[in-house]
């Protein structure tokens, strides 16, 4: 798959989030999907949230968190983020624009 050069246009989300989730990842994006973050400024200083998105890269990396246990969803720059060196374990599973959401499959018992 070839990826185009992001630096010169504006990528929809999901070559943002398609080129964030391969093993090269993006220079400069520290956190990844399902990774848990501390708040390091701010009205939510101190709070621990868990990456879902990566919203923008320039001028600098920009996330959405979600913070349990009311889900409340944040836009955060990486500057104000740190590592908790944790991961909620969860995978980040990309649907092309147009094509409908995936179902997870209940497993037979």
């Amino acid at each position: 798959m070839v990826l185009q050069d992001m630096s010169n246009e504006t990528p929809t989300q999901y070559d943002l989030e398609s080129r964030w989730i391969t093993a090269a990842g993006i220079p400069g994006v520290t956190y990844y999907y399902g990774d848990i973050v501390r708040i390091k400024g701010g009205e939510h200083t101190d709070e621990t949230g868990e990456v879902i998105a990566l919203l923008a890269i320039d001028p600098q990396p920009r996330y959405g968190i979600v913070f349990p246990p009311n889900e409340k969803f944040l836009s955060i720059s990486q500057d104000d983020l740190e590592s908790t060196e944790h991961s909620s374990g969860g995978m980040l599973t990309l649907v092309k624009p147009g094509e409908p959401p995936r179902a997870s499959t209940p497993r037979k018992t």
